[in-house]
Parts: structure tokens; C-alpha cells; sequence
């Protein structure tokens, strides 16, 4: 596992945290693989893109564990 990523959720598609602008709140926060290196900081980097007066996308935003395949 490489990490947690906080990707909103939409109608079977994805928005970027970076696209919302909020790489300046979560960006030293990053482990080795430039990833959030725990499930409780990026479930608590949700909740906060998730509060309505933030103005991030109206969407449901959600921590997704990252994973490297190596066959």
C-alpha cells in the first residue's frame, strides 16, 4: 500500500482534491510516495472538504487506499 488519496465521488466519476486548490491545506502532510500516509488523516481531510463553507465541489469527498501492483 502506498498511501490514501481524497478523490470526490461523482455519478461513477472522480474530482481531484488538487483541482479544488486544496494541495496548499494537506500539502505537508505527504509520505515518501507523496500520498497521505494514514486512513484517520485523510478520513479527517474529507471532512474537511467535504464542509459546505469551503467551496469545494458539491461532492461526496472520500479517502481511497492506493495500492502498487508488482506481478
Amino acid at each position: 500500500m502506498m498511501g490514501y488519496e481524497v478523490l470526490g465521488f461523482e455519478y461513477g466519476t472522480f474530482h481531484s482534491y488538487l483541482c479544488n486548490g486544496l494541495e496548499k491545506d494537506f500539502n505537508e502532510h505527504f509520505n515518501q510516495n507523496g500520498f497521505i500516509p494514514s486512513l484517520e488523516d485523510a478520513s479527517r481531510y474529507c471532512d474537511y472538504s467535504n464542509d459546505d463553507n469551503l467551496g469545494t465541489e458539491p461532492v461526496l469527498w472520500l479517502p481511497w487506499a492506493i495500492f502498487e501492483y508488482i506481478k
